[in-house]
């Protein structure tokens, strides 16, 4: 994906004149002397500002004012990002006390109360006891912990434990009402029988503990013969319980076999694995198609030999806009595709039907205008990219499939560890220096970071082979410029894999509502437009 190792600690050579703002005779100098003074000052709102706005929460600790200011604040760290001079220094602290920090005193004040309503409703409904709700509260207090972390954990892990704790309460009902029909017809023993298969099965770590009381209804309160549920539950007949069982300890297995894979040959590149507890809670045929797509993905190591339209579904696929996707087949299909392809794409389509089968994912199906459509959307956009938006829509479906790329790859990086809010300020702050030296000394094979208001030439085309990321710092007023690069780009698979957009001003709790709820509509938007233009062409 875009970024594989975002965030260097090259230490600059002059750095040694931040070492007690001395002249080289080792006296001090005035000059230094008070523009520290004015550093300092700035220093010193920023921190009021940020203890004040979070002078309520007990999520943020004195630990996470300390690491704020030595991290974002002090010379020494501004400099090891490139930021040496005064006026460079002071305009970084400024920005933070203009931006940053809003942002952060913002993030908290929703998250935190957020994050303590869901536990209070957890425990209300039964799913975890007092002493675990009291457990989850010490957790965000716990000033060993920094805040990115916490707040990495609310947004992007803990759903996953609420949906759990829900699951698992609705499965003791489940299990308490197939246990009243069993009694109600005779068949405890047989109950008994099956409850401790499907026990040992968990313990096997070959089903999901939250599908125990959904095997038990349907087969004690089904209306199949009572002869016909005994043979079931004893191993008799086509397919037995016994049978499915040892089906699901195979299918779990070779889960096993490919995490030991990756730990050996490493994760290949685009693909999202799961863990082994969301494998075990799909339907068995959603985890075969999971299975199957992984082994295609872990052979897939060359991507720059694969068809570049099979690489643009797989990438539709992860960001779960099914519509596109399916879009994609449907040309992909069009195509002549090899049979080794032809495969590839098979596998991907019964990958993507399971994973929206599990999430309940449906297509947006617009029925009306779609220009009135997309400006309902774009006002949901943030007003920096609007522009952008814009203009990729003018262009097309394809331009906006690129968009959505370096869109998406923001996504990426966050979740795989790459980038989150610090490292992205880092790089945002280092840009500038890292820009200047790309226009001097020309594009490497390597890492680059760079600012957009440079314009086209600091922005590499990916046209010499190279396979390396570049995250691209955008601002408004290079709208044309960048949009004139995605326009170019928008064939070229390198360039959309390993380019990431990081607009200035788009936190990621908004960036993701973007790529998750407004591009998919979008997409079927813009469409329908190219369609309905090539008709009209047509005729």
């Amino acid at each position: 994906m875009a970024a594989r190792s975002m965030v260097g600690t090259e230490t600059p050579s002059h750095l040694k004149i931040y070492r007690g703002e001395e002249g080289d005779d080792g006296t001090d100098n005035v000059d230094n002397g008070t523009r520290r003074s004015i550093r300092d000052k700035a220093r010193e709102r920023c921190m009021r500002a940020l203890e004040s706005g979070l002078s309520g929460s007990r999520a943020w600790t004195q630990r996470d004012s300390r690491e704020f200011r030595s991290e974002n604040l002090s010379d020494r760290a501004l400099s090891l990002v490139g930021i040496v001079t005064h006026e460079e220094q002071l305009r970084a602290i400024l920005e933070n006390e203009s931006q940053h920090i809003p942002n952060i005193i913002s993030k908290i004040h929703s998250l935190e109360p957020q994050f303590r309503a869901q536990i209070t409703e957890a425990r209300s409904r039964g799913w975890i006891s007092e002493r675990s709700a009291s457990g989850w509260i010490a957790r965000l207090e716990d000033s060993a912990t920094p805040w990115w972390k916490k707040d990495i954990f609310i947004r992007e892990k803990f759903p996953a434990y609420q949906r759990n704790w829900e699951k698992l309460g609705e499965d003791e009902e489940k299990v308490a009402l197939a246990a009243i029909a069993a009694v109600g017809t005779n068949r405890k023993d047989l109950y008994d029988e099956a409850k401790h298969m499907l026990n040992q099965a968990v313990a096997d770590d070959a089903l999901s503990k939250a599908k125990i009381g959904t095997w038990l209804r349907r087969i004690f309160e089904s209306n199949a013969d009572p002869k016909k549920i005994e043979e079931f539950v004893m191993g008799k007949g086509t397919m037995p319980l016994p049978t499915l069982i040892w089906q699901w300890r195979k299918a779990s297995l070779e889960f096993d076999k490919l995490e030991a894979r990756i730990t050996k040959e490493g994760k290949p590149p685009s693909f999202t694995f799961m863990t082994k507890k969301r494998f075990l809670d799909m339907h068995y045929e959603s985890r075969m198609a999971y299975l199957q797509e992984a082994e295609y993905r872990m052979k897939d190591t060359q991507l720059a030999a694969i068809h570049p339209l099979l690489l643009d579904i797989r990438r539709e696929i992860d960001a779960k806009d099914w519509g596109s996707a399916e879009y994609l087949m449907i040309r992909a299909r069009a195509l002549g595709l090899s049979p080794k392809d032809q495969a590839k794409l098979a596998s991907m389509e019964r990958h993507m039907n399971a994973q929206r089968s599990e999430q309940g994912g449906k297509s947006h199906e617009g029925t009306g205008d779609p220009h009135v459509e997309l400006e309902a959307l774009l006002a949901q956009v943030p007003a920096s990219v609007q522009p952008l938006f814009r203009a990729a829509i003018d262009r097309g479906e394809s331009v906006m499939r690129c968009l959505k790329s370096l869109w998406f790859n923001r996504d990426w990086c966050r979740k795989h560890g790459h980038l989150d809010d610090q490292k992205e300020e880092i790089l945002r702050q280092r840009s500038e220096r890292d820009t200047q030296k790309v226009l001097h000394e020309g594009h490497g094979k390597g890492y680059e970071n760079i600012s957009t208001r440079h314009g086209k030439p600091a922005v590499r085309k990916y046209h010499d082979g190279e396979w390396a990321p570049q995250v691209l710092h955008y601002s408004t007023d290079m709208c044309d410029s960048l949009v004139e690069d995605i326009t170019t780009g928008k064939d070229n698979y390198a360039f959309k894999y390993w380019t990431t957009l990081v607009p200035k001003g788009v936190d990621f709790g908004t960036h993701t509502y973007v790529l998750h709820s407004i591009f998919p509509r979008m997409m079927q938007c813009v469409r329908r437009i190219d369609e309905a233009q090539g008709k009209a062409k047509a005729a």
